[in-house]
């Protein structure tokens, strides 16, 4: 029987992924144990996730097989300063550093590969998000979970520029009540790379004032220094979007899928909540 608060459903029916198996070495890392089984041991892995009988090690093509993606794993967080070997090579403990990395690495990849996780995350830390984007990111997961990772991206994308159009909406709303000379699109391209475009030269140009904006709005102001680096990502993802949605040789790849979908999550609440404040200004 699988331990209690496994973070993912163990396929009995193929091998574990790459991602699959930094899940659930972050969830044994992490998770509450007595201090007298803190340490990791590279031999238990299979028991820890329940495999007494070694099923899952004769799916995944034998212990060595998995050992051997283990140990390439945990030797990058220990060059890392997460995790620390204890008196032998097989023996392994995380560092109080990284113990905070590992519940990171265990809750973002937790939001991908599990059905509905990301929706639900969505809802719960962005009480005032559009159900249109709520939906779109799902359908994204949806995708993924299906392994097509180019329809993934597509869905992804559109999610993403929605967050975009009513962020640039709020924006243009509150320069236009200022005062401020409004938007003029180059050549009248009114497309949303070019709205993109403005919106980061706005937040680093009146990043002090829109600060204030989210201050006065009960927001994070902390989103005002994120805001051009999750611009930046946000384009990406819609460049990706854009290859994955018209004739390409583009073909949708599973990291870029994992990646976008992890971080969307912060994409969404910073352009959501940066919204509901600048429309907190309209007269």
């Amino acid at each position: 029987m699988p331990p209690r608060g496994l973070p993912i459903a163990v396929p009995a029916d193929r091998p574990l992924r790459g991602d699959e198996i930094e899940l659930l070495l972050a969830w044994i890392f992490t998770r509450p144990r007595p201090d007298y089984e803190s340490r990791f041991q590279l031999g238990t892995f299979f028991s820890e996730i329940g495999d007494s009988l070694g099923t899952l090690a004769k799916i995944n093509g034998g212990q060595a097989v998995v050992f051997a993606q283990i140990r390439s794993l945990i030797w990058k967080w220990v060059v890392g300063g997460f995790v620390v070997p204890c008196g032998s090579a097989e023996q392994f403990d995380a560092t109080e550093s990284g113990r905070v990395f590992l519940r990171g690495v265990a809750d973002d990849r937790h939001l991908a590969v599990i059905e509905g996780t990301l929706a639900a995350r969505l809802r719960r830390d962005i009480p005032t998000i559009d159900e249109a984007v709520v939906f779109y990111a799902d359908q994204s997961q949806r995708c993924f979970l299906s392994a097509l990772y180019q329809p993934s991206v597509v869905m992804l994308g559109l999610a993403n520029e929605m967050l975009v159009q009513t962020l640039f909406d709020a924006l243009l709303s509150v320069e236009a009540a200022a005062g401020i000379p409004p938007y003029q699109p180059r050549r009248g391209n009114t497309s949303v790379v070019t709205k993109m475009d403005w919106l980061e030269l706005r937040f680093r140009e009146n990043r002090t004032l829109i600060g204030r904006y989210l201050t006065a709005a009960g927001q994070p102001s902390r989103w005002i220094d994120d805001l051009p680096m999750l611009l930046g990502q946000s384009n990406a993802l819609r460049l990706v979007r854009n290859d994955s949605g018209h004739p390409s040789p583009y073909r949708g790849e599973y990291e870029d899928a994992l990646g976008f979908l992890t971080l969307f999550p912060k994409i969404a609440q910073a352009f959501t909540e940066t919204t509901v404040a600048l429309e907190a200004r309209r007269p």
